[in-house]
């Protein structure tokens, strides 16, 4: 008699594309909420990392390359600056007397997760509307890296009032309709996103016990 456990057949199947839409999407909204930035940080390195070995893969350019403007022999120390937190909080074979120098952690994980948000439409053709927040949230806060200089000037006038709130204020009311009305998807891709969950979570907690 076989002692394997029986695993149940798989409701689904996911591809790369759509596991570095859920982990871009899900940064976005626990950075929109507020939440532990480290955690956040995990999620955006997970999608950083897809997005740089799918575009290998593939042959298909990013619009932002970590080491465009380095030199070959200075790639790998980008990389180790660039993920210390994330390989940090990912083991502990190494390192476990260690301790992490913690900077404008927040700030970093806003670029960076712009930046997913750019090269994934450079690998998959479309944004969605997660993304295209997120991106116009980074556009206002960061225009040095994410507004082309030719058209900063005209950007900058057309934005003076959101550039005078903070983040916190900025997505306040991200799932009302100030937000929907130049987003309508966003609620839609959110569903989406949590529909794996739903059945556990409709489920009554004695009918889990089986």
């Amino acid at each position: 008699m076989s002692t394997k456990p029986v695993r149940a057949a798989p409701r689904r199947t996911m591809r790369k594309e759509e596991a570095v839409r859920h982990l871009i999407h899900a940064a976005i909204r626990s950075f929109a909420a507020a939440e532990d930035p480290f955690a956040i940080s995990m999620l955006i390195h997970s999608a950083d990392k897809i997005l740089i070995d799918m575009s290998r893969k593939t042959g298909r350019p990013l619009m932002f390359r970590w080491d465009e403007f380095a030199k070959p022999e200075r790639v790998k120390t980008i990389f180790t600056v660039l993920r210390e937190t994330y390989n940090f909080l990912k083991h502990c074979a190494k390192d476990h007397d260690k301790e992490l120098s913690v900077y404008d952690i927040t700030y970093f994980n806003a670029l960076t997760l712009g930046i997913c948000t750019v090269n994934f439409n450079s690998l998959f053709d479309y944004w969605t509307d997660h993304m295209r927040l997120f991106h116009s949230f980074v556009s206002i806060a960061m225009p040095n890296g994410f507004v082309p200089s030719a058209n900063r000037a005209k950007f900058d006038s057309n934005h003076d009032v959101l550039r005078a709130m903070t983040p916190a204020e900025y997505f306040s009311d991200l799932w009302t309709d100030r937000f929907r009305a130049a987003f309508p998807n966003l609620l839609t891709e959110r569903a989406e996103d949590l529909s794996d969950s739903a059945q556990f979570f409709t489920t009554k907690i004695f009918q889990l016990q089986k």
